[in-house]
């Protein structure tokens, strides 16, 4: 891999976020730095943000990433990479986002995985680059609404996909059977992305926020694997040496990689001292939404049957 081509990658990603770039991107180098974290504020302390904490927040409420146009620019990847007659396999899964007391977030609804969650569900279409391995790289990670279905929004990122690409692409379903064991790497994404890019960490208010946050999932999961060649392996004492890095393994060593290629960012301004809670005004308390039942409509059957 070239080190210009993930630069050229971060910084057509950098655009596409819009508004808010500067910490919104920060934020994403310091997640993928980060092994451990306990709340989102703590992201704050990597040497890679150079903002104060309240803007990881101000981040995600004001970012406005361009999917469409991220899908767009994770496929010129993809076509570098694949040649234009040969097929991509892509794998299509959905995941829950638990949120079982956050009486405040809008559009929660009853996940069925592994027993019942409340929370709300994310559809997720990836490409998978080798024929064995960890690695699943998100076209599309989109929040299912409570109007959606898993197999609505599967059958919508589907059909984009496949608009969008040169590639003549096969979907891993049921069906084809001889690939069917590949759609396990869209579940090693899922628990990568939970445990290690703490994906489901925040305790965000609105269903906007966390689609945001969920947008830069996909575009940190393409970073890790351009630079899965360039980063110097940082193993810790109790693992083993490898030559095929896991993307826990590309993140583990991804500080001295950004560090050398720097960041498309702008350093911060001071902005003054904010003047704080107006005195009288009443706080009032957030909304409460009750959690949506999604109802499955089921084809009656006839009592008699027609000859």
């Amino acid at each position: 891999m070239n080190i210009e081509r993930l630069k050229d990658f971060r910084q057509a990603a950098y655009e596409l976020l819009v508004r808010a770039k500067d910490a919104t991107f920060e934020l994403m180098d310091a997640v993928m730095t980060t092994r451990n974290a306990s709340c989102l504020a703590e992201f704050s302390l990597s040497p890679l943000f150079n903002r104060q904490w309240s803007s990881v927040y101000e981040a995600l409420q004001d970012t406005r990433p361009n999917r469409k146009k991220l899908m767009e620019l994770y496929q010129k990847q993809l076509e570098q990479q694949v040649p234009a007659t040969e097929h991509i396999l892509v794998a299509i899964d959905h995941t829950a986002w638990g949120r079982p007391d956050a009486k405040t977030l809008k559009d929660r609804t009853h996940e069925y995985q592994r027993g019942t969650v409340v929370g709300q569900g994310y559809s997720t279409i990836a490409w998978i680059p080798e024929a064995g391995g960890s690695w699943a790289l998100p076209l599309l990670h989109e929040r299912i609404s409570s109007e959606s279905s898993p197999i609505l929004q599967a059958a919508s990122q589907l059909k984009l996909v496949c608009e969008q690409s040169v590639n003549p692409v096969l979907a891993v379903l049921d069906i084809v059977w001889f690939k069917y064991l590949r759609r396990f790497a869209v579940d090693h994404w899922y628990r990568f992305a939970k445990q290690r890019l703490h994906w489901t960490l925040p305790n965000l208010r609105t269903p906007e926020q966390s689609e945001r946050w969920s947008d830069l999932m996909p575009l940190m999961s393409w970073q890790l694997w351009l630079a899965r060649d360039l980063v110097a392996e940082n193993r810790l004492p109790w693992q083993s040496a490898t030559i095929d890095l896991t993307p826990g393994r590309v993140a583990q060593s991804m500080l001295s990689v950004l560090v050398d290629i720097g960041t498309p960012t702008k350093p911060p301004k001071s902005r003054g001292k904010s003047p704080g809670w107006q005195t009288g005004k009443v706080r009032e308390a957030a909304p409460r939404y009750p959690t949506v039942k999604k109802r499955v409509s089921r084809r009656k059957k006839s009592s008699r049957l027609v000859v």
